[in-house]
């Protein structure tokens, strides 16, 4: 068995990934994370192989609490204080396993733990909103489930924060009411006080979506592929009274998986309509992203922050795409700055 700094980190971190993923079904089903028997394998096992590694570089070791490593889980691996993690050649330097102001896993951190082919998909979080969406979509008949699907990750993508009564007209408006119940229950949240700014909830200009207080006190946009994300940004941001009409909140893997990559999405779908093309929005229940012209051209965004699990990715398929005449894999400038910039640190 190979025993390098490298070979170690790399095992680590694929552990770590999992145990996060597992860890993560657990919070969902309202489980106590707790360092005893009850800490998944994957995870309990990465904190040993970290531990080893800083005692190894001669540190203290970092990664005895388990909440000590979820919390350092959510910056870049490279910033862990470990030299074998801001090596070139360790390929999860960029990676970030849990979103900063989310606390949810992050696609990185899903394709990571499926790296080394040892994990199920069915506990991939997106694979089982994608299938939890696909059933209730079911109940409005096989004629319609595609565009009812398009219809609620259009919502989720441009109305991640909505009032009551808008949604009902939403889905008044798109013949979605047989699945208001299920839409309310496993897309949505009731917006808490404590995310409220002097009883108002702010959304973002550019996205829609909830403004927050970060943890130096300042506003941000919680998603990372909005422009908001960077406080510095922010511009006016819009008031909205709760009491005037109750605000639910997109769930936060919601926002994670398919409001956050949606922003991409939705801007070159608007960009192909404006300029009069035949474009679909996730047509087929998401062969692709968008589609032109039927099976001309299918567009997939990726929103990987690390081009090493995209590569990954891409590698083991490209779904739906496949399907189509020319196939495009889009990434956003935004992100590629984002990530040339972590590189240079």
């Amino acid at each position: 068995m190979n025993h390098s700094p490298l070979a170690l980190a790399n095992d680590a971190i694929v552990l770590l990934a999992q145990g996060i993923m597992r860890q993560y079904t657990k919070v969902l089903n309202q489980e106590i994370v707790r360092q005893d028997d009850s800490l998944s394998l994957e995870l309990y096992k990465a904190m040993c192989k970290l531990g080893r590694l800083y005692i190894e570089e001669g540190k203290p070791d970092r990664a005895a609490c388990v909440h000590a490593v979820l919390e350092r889980a959510r910056d870049p691996n490279y910033s862990w204080g470990l030299e074998v993690f801001e090596r070139d050649d360790f390929p999860f330097r960029q990676a970030r396993l849990i979103e900063s102001e989310l606390r949810v896993p992050t696609a990185d951190c899903a394709e990571i733990a499926h790296s080394s082919g040892a994990f199920g998909e069915d506990n991939v979080i997106e694979r089982r909103l994608y299938e939890q969406l696909l059933e209730a979509t079911e109940k409005v008949g096989r004629r319609r489930k595609h565009k009812a699907y398009t219809a609620v990750r259009e919502l989720l993508g441009r109305r991640s924060l909505i009032g009551e009564r808008q949604l009902i007209d939403y889905l008044n408006e798109n013949d979605l009411t047989p699945l208001q119940g299920i839409i309310n229950e496993a897309f949505f949240d009731s917006v808490p006080e404590i995310w409220l700014i002097d009883s108002l909830a702010y959304s973002c200009e550019y996205c829609g979506t909830l403004l927050r207080r970060n943890a130096t006190g300042k506003i941000q946009c919680p998603l990372r592929q909005c422009e908001g994300y960077e406080p510095s940004k922010v511009k006016e941001p819009k008031k909205i009274d709760p009491n005037d009409d109750r605000l639910l909140i997109a769930k936060p893997q919601i926002l994670t998986y398919w409001t956050g990559p949606g922003i991409d999405e939705l801007k070159i779908f608007d960009a192909a309509k404006q300029r009069g093309l035949d474009a679909k929005l996730y047509p087929e229940s998401d062969l692709c992203d968008i589609a032109i012209n039927d099976r001309q051209i299918g567009i997939d965004v990726k929103s990987y922050r690390d081009p090493v699990c995209l590569a990954s990715k891409l590698n083991r398929g490209i779904g739906g795409l496949s399907n189509y005449r020319r196939r495009i894999i889009a990434v956003s400038d935004l992100l590629i700055k984002d990530t040339a910039c972590s590189g240079n640190k």
